[in-house]
């Protein structure tokens, strides 16, 4: 009997591992004005495309380098910082929010109960059989009914996710044609995770995946995104202006500053350029010239609040409390909808 007890919690145990909230996972968030609004900016036209209010969406912004957003119920979707690192242009961001406000729209985290409860039951009775074969002797063949209701069961469960993210990419691509956008960016991420999976392994079971092969993703929509007559649409160079400032932005905050600099050398005076070597020349130390680099682009742009905001923040971090204050007060005139 003390067998079938340690069964019934593990199946229990195992069962309970399939969903996770956001909140259990240890994400790590962080908070920028400048990135949450451009978030926004982008975003906001598919929330309303999929009958959202924008101003009801939260995004919450996942310090994980990894390419990937989710949707984790109720109104809020998650961006990882890797979804502007490791992406080209705004138009593959767009294309992924568009596929998390597709999740979002439908529900699909308030509905995972409908997978479970199948799921549940198949574990349930996997379980009842494998007790009675122990009962009656025979304790391999009831672990092994136990172990393979397990499995029956994740898989039930599994096949779920599959089914809601093609939902979704179907979802992202009628509210791309709504806000008259190409589908071409969101096709590039698929592209993206192909090769991740390729490198990875290139015998993936496609059962035991949460979400469809990038491969057959493609197959699923390419044909349709190319049909819409927004497919040639190009990027909106000015969205596209602001994602590499925010790509540079978030580079010289996180990356070594040897590694920004490489990536940004002092030769390149383009508005990112210089807005990431700031960053780089900050953490390593170099002040004064952090400092000639945010005064060149408030030269250009005295009204943009965030140059004045890193300014006066290298300014109090070290200890130049006076100094300081002018800057973050000029940086709190002017409202993000200014820019």
């Amino acid at each position: 009997m003390s067998l079938i007890i340690r069964l019934s919690v593990l199946v229990i145990f195992l069962l309970s591992l399939t969903v996770r909230p956001a909140a259990a996972q240890g994400i790590r968030t962080l908070r920028d004005a400048e990135f949450e609004h451009f978030l926004h900016e982008i975003s906001d036209p598919i929330f309303e495309a999929g009958g959202q209010r924008p101003e009801d969406v939260q995004i919450f912004i996942v310090d994980d380098t990894n390419l990937n957003a989710f949707y984790a119920g109720g109104q809020a979707i998650f961006v990882h910082t890797g979804l502007i690192l490791q992406t080209d242009n705004v138009d593959q961001v767009i294309g992924v929010i568009a596929h998390e406000t597709g999740h979002m729209t439908a529900g699909h985290v308030q509905r995972f109960d409908e997978a479970l409860a199948p799921a549940g039951n198949i574990s349930i009775l996997g379980l009842v059989l494998g007790a009675a074969a122990i009962a009656a002797g025979a304790p391999e063949a009831g672990i092994g009914l136990i172990t393979g209701g397990q499995g029956v069961a994740q898989r039930t469960v599994l096949k779920f996710r599959r089914v809601q993210e093609a939902s979704a990419d179907q979802a992202a691509m009628q509210f791309l044609r709504t806000v008259k956008m190409s589908g071409r960016g969101l096709l590039e991420v698929f592209e993206k995770f192909r090769y991740q999976e390729l490198l990875r392994s290139p015998n993936i079971n496609p059962y035991v995946l949460t979400h469809p092969l990038s491969g057959d993703r493609i197959a699923n929509v390419e044909e349709r995104m190319k049909a819409s007559p927004y497919w040639d649409v190009p990027t909106d160079p000015v969205l596209q202006a602001k994602y590499e400032r925010i790509k540079a932005k978030l580079q010289g905050y996180i990356w070594q500053p040897e590694s920004t600099l490489g990536r940004y050398p002092p030769s390149d005076t383009s508005v990112p350029a210089r807005y990431a070597r700031i960053y780089a020349y900050n953490k390593a130390l170099e002040w004064d010239m952090a400092m000639a680099e945010a005064d060149s682009l408030i030269a250009e742009s005295p009204d943009d609040p965030f140059y004045h905001e890193i300014k006066g923040q290298i300014l109090l971090e070290n200890g130049h409390v006076d100094d300081s204050l002018p800057e973050l007060k000029r940086a709190l005139n002017w409202p993000p909808s200014s820019l």
